[in-house]
């Protein structure tokens, strides 16, 4: 029994470590953290790098729906990896003042095979919309401005290296080029990296948990009209 169990043990530990070696950080030089107010208003403390290996942080706001969240993983150097829920709801826009509720757990084995699909795919190297959009764009003779739908920041942070991926509604904007017989491939790819962190870490489920208390705190709070 206590062979079994080293055994599998250092199975866990050395694909760990490979996964590790796999991680490599395109730095992106104009790179500033996105939301510090939010940030600031959440008290989400600055990464440590002496005992964080890597961290990703994924804002998923949703226009028009009041689901507003923040997705904390962190890659700690014990080799542990943990995740932070952060939904919240801000009520003065001017001031930012938030209701927020966090919850953390450790990430098991199930995270360990979907962030190595990551890696393997390339996905952490993905470009942002923006630039994806000045080659589709010159395929197409008028875009509509698609405002309705979601929004995604991701940021892959390291201690000497970080950068993000930023996407407004991307699943309109990748029909919207389909449409028009324009294959959007880093839409497509972008899309299976939110769709392998949703089904991993099935998120969805304790953040309808979670918000649910937020949203009682929000019946309580009045706009602070105080300046």
């Amino acid at each position: 029994m206590k062979s079994t169990l080293f055994l599998i043990f250092s199975i866990l530990f050395t694909y760990s470590v490979v996964a590790q070696e796999k991680i490599s950080i395109k730095r992106d030089r104009n790179f500033k953290i996105s939301y510090p107010t939010f940030l600031d208003s959440m008290s989400v403390q600055e990464t440590d790098f002496k005992t964080v290996d890597l961290e990703l942080r994924i804002w998923i706001f949703h226009w028009n729906q009041g689901k507003d969240t923040l997705i904390q993983i962190q890659k700690i150097i014990t080799n542990q990896w943990t995740l932070t829920y952060y939904p919240f709801y801000y009520y003065n826009n001017q001031h930012n003042n938030f209701k927020v509720l966090a919850k953390k757990r450790v990430l098991g084995n199930r995270w360990l095979a979907k962030w190595d699909s990551i890696l393997e795919k390339g996905f952490l190297d993905l470009p942002s919309q923006h630039t994806v959009d000045q080659k589709l764009d010159k395929k197409i003779m008028e875009k509509p401005i698609l405002a309705d739908g979601s929004s995604y920041t991701i940021e892959i942070l390291g201690p000497t290296k970080q950068r993000k991926i930023v996407y407004k509604n991307p699943e309109s904007y990748q029909s919207f080029y389909e449409l028009h017989k324009t294959p959007a491939i880093k839409y497509s790819e972008f899309l299976q990296l939110i769709n392998l962190i949703r089904t991993c870490l099935n998120f969805e489920e304790g953040y309808r948990r979670i918000y649910f208390e937020v949203t009682k705190l929000k019946d309580k709070c009045k706009p602070n009209t105080k300046y």
